[in-house]
């Protein structure tokens, strides 16, 4: 079993016993990443999955208002 990043193709772990496996990395990116697993000998897609970077959501966001003028 390999597990890759689509665009990031020098981003490569593959196992040879792949009954169970354990890859870290560090990472930093401002899109999302696609994550596949693949058959080490057929290449083989057998999941994808997507990491979502996590945005700040400004809507959420409690805007500061000007103060009040009452000699204006």
């Amino acid at each position: 079993m390999c597990v890759s990043i689509v665009e990031r193709p020098e981003i490569e772990h593959c196992w040879d016993n792949y009954r169970e496996g354990t890859y870290s990395i560090k990472l930093t990116f401002s899109s999302d990443l696609v994550v596949e697993l693949r058959d080490k000998e057929a290449r083989e897609l057998l999941v994808s999955e997507t990491l979502a970077v996590v945005r700040e959501m400004l809507r959420y966001r409690h805007k500061r208002r000007k103060p009040w003028n009452l000699f204006q």
